[in-house]
């Protein structure tokens, strides 16, 4: 029996398109492109490139994109970065610092807020309701003077988008679009007018 393939949240074939542009860099410009010589400036060139044309999706700069190796990856850099950038006015920086998150957040974003926790970071984890969404209303009832992130996803892989990445105005927030770039538009959220002084801090990578 022929098995049917119905996980494509969790990983997909590779689109026919991004094949096609990547065999070049897979056979013959496949140089290290933080290398001097001419093979590792052609693949430099090739990543600066891939890097305008994100940040072109998202509205943001190029010197905002930062690539990582996958979606953890991207979680772990956008909330310990934010929290380990955080001035204390030498307190312990862990004391002063607040995340709210919810309870359906991917394991990479649940395990590291533990560990912040560990740190001693206050960590708020909002339910949903029973469609799987997180009320906005809750996000900003959970809302303090230390409150330093908001970290929620923009969809869930199983119950789509949430309302927040629709109304959001919080002051830093990171979101999770691993399911959402290509899928559901997203350009300009770096720079909602209507969202100022919200801070888009890190967006999980997406393969295919």
């Amino acid at each position: 029996m022929t098995p049917i393939y119905l996980d494509y949240n969790a990983t997909t074939p590779l689109d026919p398109a991004v094949i096609e542009a990547m065999l070049p860099y897979l056979r013959e410009h496949f140089g290290n492109p933080s290398s001097t010589h001419q093979y590792g400036k052609t693949a430099h060139e090739a990543v600066e490139k891939a890097r305008i044309q994100v940040a072109e999706l998202l509205g943001a700069r190029p010197d905002e994109i930062v690539f990582t190796g996958g979606g953890t990856e991207a979680t772990n850099h956008a909330l310990k970065g934010v929290i380990f950038a955080k001035p204390t006015d030498g307190r312990p920086w862990a004391c002063d610092a607040h995340i709210i998150t919810s309870t359906v957040e991917h394991p990479a974003t649940l395990q590291t807020c533990d560990f912040l926790k560990r740190l001693g970071c206050k960590i708020t984890v909002l339910p949903v309701d029973r469609y799987g969404l997180v009320d906005p209303g809750d996000v900003l009832k959970a809302m303090d003077r230390k409150t330093t992130l908001v970290s929620i996803m923009h969809a869930n892989n199983e119950v789509g988008p949430t309302p927040l990445n629709r109304s959001a105005r919080f002051r830093s927030m990171s979101m999770s679009w691993a399911w959402t770039c290509c899928r559901w538009p997203v350009t300009n959220y770096m720079r909602r007018k209507e969202s100022a002084p919200c801070t888009f801090v890190g967006a999980s990578s997406w393969s295919h």
